[in-house]
């Protein structure tokens, strides 16, 4: 693989697949003195097409130990490949790349699940809680 960036990060399309939120019960938890928040953000390849690629993004926030709430986000998006026209490119190639620089690809897909769980926490919860917004794992 050349060292030129092969994904572009301009995301063409993206979908909230999911959203998934639960309270936790204050009598299901135990009594502690804090809490540990834990961000845990993951990706896959779902398809390569031949100028563009779509990848599944996934946020968790809950807390350690299990108290508070939880809450899962699903975003997929389409991004594209900047690549001549009959130029082939491998699928290791764009996990390599999606892997080496998720910090920088993902961030649009992080920011917004961080936004929906804030909008949602802010009802839910006396406060809103304020996720990172990039791709994180927070444990």
């Amino acid at each position: 693989m050349s060292t030129k960036n092969i994904i572009n990060r301009k995301i063409l399309a993206f979908s909230l697949e999911s959203v998934k939120y639960k309270s936790i019960e204050e009598k299901q938890t135990k009594k502690e003195k804090s809490y540990k928040p834990v961000i845990k953000d993951n990706y896959q390849l779902v398809q390569v097409r031949d100028a563009e690629i779509e990848v599944e993004y996934t946020r968790e926030v809950y807390f350690k130990p299990k108290a508070i709430m939880n809450t899962t986000i699903i975003i997929s998006f389409i991004m594209g490949l900047d690549k001549e026209d009959d130029e082939m490119i491998k699928e290791d190639d764009i996990l390599k790349e999606l892997n080496d620089r998720k910090e920088d690809l993902l961030t649009a897909p992080a920011s917004i699940a961080s936004m929906i769980i804030s909008n949602l926490t802010s009802i839910t919860l006396p406060f809103p809680l304020v996720s990172l917004p990039f791709y994180s794992d927070i444990e």
